[in-house]
């Protein structure tokens, strides 16, 4: 259950990273564009003493329309394909270290459980033997004052034999 809730915390802050950095070029993109239709909207107007026959064919050309088109570089800063290269870089950078610091810390969790474990498995297994204990009952910790002598008898080590109650 923990890693679903995960996995929907993780797709919600990919989902929302990615609507912002999608909203922020657009709206570079909106506001780049408009600055140029203004522009090239003004040089239609201040340019209708040339002639006519050239602008259709400066215009045609182009195939704009009046409109400039934004120069696209993949090597550019304002480039949105290296702008999302980057957030996607520093995305897993950060998830692949905290991935990282997980295994490690679950590696030296179970290689010291295994490092107690052949502690005792060096020192052998102990044969099945009858322990004798013998408490009074005011060591017990009941709240009772006696000397009477309680006999605790249980088996001790590896025991495969059955199993018996010794009272």
């Amino acid at each position: 259950m923990k890693l679903w809730k995960c996995v929907a915390i993780v797709l919600m802050l990919c989902g929302a990273a990615l609507s912002v950095f999608l909203s922020r070029i657009l709206l570079s993109y909106k506001a780049h564009v408009l600055p140029h239709f203004e522009q090239s909207s003004s040089l239609l107007t201040s340019s209708a003493s040339a002639s006519a026959a050239s602008m259709s064919s400066n215009i045609s050309s182009s195939g704009t329309r009046g409109k400039l088109r934004r120069v696209r570089s993949a090597n550019g800063d304002n480039s949105a394909i290296s702008d999302f290269m980057h957030l996607f870089q520093s995305f897993t950078e950060g998830e692949l270290k905290q991935v990282i610091r997980t295994l490690v810390q679950r590696k030296a969790r179970r290689d010291a459980k295994l490092g107690k474990r052949t502690k005792r498995a060096k020192k052998g297994t102990k044969p099945c033997s009858l322990t004798d204990k013998e408490v009074t009952v005011s060591q017990l910790g009941l709240g009772y004052v006696s000397d009477e002598v309680i006999l605790f008898r249980y088996c001790s080590g590896k025991c495969v034999a059955s199993r018996r109650n010794y009272d």
